[in-house]
């Protein structure tokens, strides 16, 4: 149900309606996600995610972040997300002490 909500929210969403301070964050949270994505891409973790993955990956349908090759989408998004944590430096949301931008930006 919740999923179901998200979803209509966002495919009639338009830009001109989300104010300037909510679309200023997301646009941080994501230039920081990128960025730690960009820092942790090439680190050992990422090689020893990948020889578990690419046995069994599907067709390169997406983009490994800093590596100049695909893979499937599921393995992307947990090896792009794996890699914008390795240093850990992402965006918190304090309230909840989560990072919501690893696995929203590499999905």
């Amino acid at each position: 149900m919740e999923t179901r909500e998200l979803a209509s929210f966002v495919a009639h969403s338009r830009l001109q309606d989300i104010p300037e301070t909510v679309q200023d964050e997301a646009t941080r949270a994501l230039v920081n996600w990128l960025g730690c994505a960009l820092a942790g891409c090439l680190d050992p973790a990422i090689d020893t995610a990948l020889d578990a993955l690419l046995g069994c990956a599907g067709c390169a349908q997406a983009t490994l972040i800093g590596r100049g090759n695909r893979t499937d989408v599921l393995s992307a998004a947990l090896v792009n997300a794996t890699g914008s944590s390795i240093l850990d430096f992402d965006d918190t949301h304090i309230a909840t002490r989560i990072h919501p931008s690893v696995p929203v930006a590499a999905a």
